[in-house]
C-alpha cells in the first residue's frame, strides 16, 4: 500500500491495530483477525481501516456473511 515501514509489530492485545506510526515509521499489525475493525483508534497512529462493511455491535461480520 506504498506506505514506509521500516519496523513492523504484530499484536493480539492492541485493539487499534492495523495501524502506521508516522513518527517512527512503524507498522502495527493485528495478529486476531476478529479485532480489526474501525471502531477504535488512538490519536498517536493513523488507523488503517480493513476493508469490511460495519454493522452496529459487530467487529467481523461482512453483509455477505450473513
Amino acid at each position: 500500500h506504498n506506505i514506509p515501514c521500516q519496523t513492523s509489530e504484530f499484536s493480539d492485545g492492541h485493539i487499534a491495530f492495523p495501524a502506521y506510526n508516522s513518527t517512527s515509521k512503524q507498522c502495527l499489525f493485528q495478529l486476531d483477525p476478529l479485532l480489526c475493525s474501525c471502531v477504535r483508534s488512538d490519536q498517536a497512529l493513523n488507523h488503517l481501516c480493513p476493508c469490511r462493511n460495519y454493522i452496529k455491535d459487530q467487529v467481523a461480520l461482512c453483509k455477505a456473511c450473513i
